[in-house]
This record gives structure tokens, sequence and C-alpha cells, in this order.
């Protein structure tokens, strides 16, 4: 199965395509949740300091066999193989820390530690909140397939939006995640009428 790479296969995942609190298709079994979901802890912190360009800061080679292995992930998850699956997982844990170590011996560098995080969205835009010391423009220039907000502009975006039906929302229900937005009437993602 894993050799089967031809023009109509999707292309391989990235880390964010496991979340493990998303829903794919097809429904994985809770074995096969639970074998990623370390994995997907390690890939989030990770994406929080690089977003999405840790891959690409590395040696080619490094990039397409990390590529790959997420690829075999895919594989072993498609198949319901958890124990394969948690195998592949701590392959991966171990390649990003790799993939990390590569770039800072390179001499990149990750965001500024708790004055900027970034976020990969399930369509693989990365969103940057840069906070008060960090340079939003010297960001975006780095980063030019970034959308990269100031915190306090992200905080106007979002109270603008829907402050008192988020803010009843979260009171309401505190664990609750933003998982899609609806804008005048469009809804992302969503196939019935339901407004929430």
């Amino acid at each position: 199965m894993a050799g089967r790479r031809g023009a109509g296969r999707k292309k391989p995942p990235g880390p964010k395509t496991f979340d493990a609190g998303g829903v794919r298709q097809p429904p994985y079994s809770a074995a096969v949740y639970g074998a990623i979901m370390p994995l997907q802890r390690v890939a989030e912190e990770h994406r929080a300091r690089w977003g999405d360009r840790l891959p690409s800061l590395v040696a080619p080679a490094m990039a397409a066999r990390f590529r790959q292995v997420y690829a075999d992930l895919e594989d072993a998850m498609d198949a319901g193989d958890a124990p394969l699956t948690a195998q592949i997982a701590q392959r991966l844990i171990t390649a990003w820390g790799v993939l990390e170590a590569a770039a800072l011996d390179a001499g990149h560098s990750p965001l500024p530690s708790r004055a900027a995080f970034a976020i990969v969205l399930d369509d693989d835009v990365c969103v940057a909140i840069a906070g008060p010391t960090v340079d939003v423009s010297a960001l975006r220039r780095e980063c030019p397939s970034w959308i990269v907000y100031a915190a306090d502009d992200a905080a106007r975006i979002l109270a603008s939006v829907s402050r008192e039906m988020v803010a009843a929302a979260l009171r309401e229900f505190p664990a609750a995640r933003i998982t899609r937005l609806t804008i005048d009437g469009y809804n992302e993602g969503v196939e019935d009428d339901v407004p929430f």
C-alpha cells in the first residue's frame, strides 16, 4: 500500500492532517486516534514555535523523508493498523526534534518565545499572532505566505465579528473552540442551514 503513489493520489499529508480533535474520513478506531495523540501534541508545539516553515528550513532530503514518513502514517491509519500507526508516530515525534535541531544548526530561528505564535489551519494556511514586542512588519517580510496579525488587531477583528455571541457561548461552554466562522450568510465547510 505504501508504494502506491500515482497521479490520482492526494498529496502526502502534513502534520496538521491528523488533528485528534477533528473529524476525518474514513473514521478511525479509538486505538488509531490514541496512537497519534502524542504526535499531535508534539507537532502543535513545533508549529507554534516555527509555523509551517520548519520542513523548508532543512536539507531537501530530510524534508522529503519527513513528508514520506507522514505518508506512511496515513497508510497505516487508513489500514486501521494501530500498532504500526503508533510506531510511525513515534518516529515522527523524533523527526520533529531532528528537523528543529537541523534548522537551528543552519542558523534559523523560531518565532520569539511567548511573543508570537503560529497556527496552521486545516486548509494549510499559516496564521500568526504577534505580541506587542514583535516587529509585525518584519515577521510579514520573513514569512510572506503567512497571515500575520498583531495581537491587538486580532482582538479587534474577533470582537467586531461576534463579540456578544461568542462571549455568551464561551461562558456556557468554557472548553468550546472556534472551528469555523460564518460571515454574511457564508458557511465555510457546513452543509446545512443550522447557524452553529
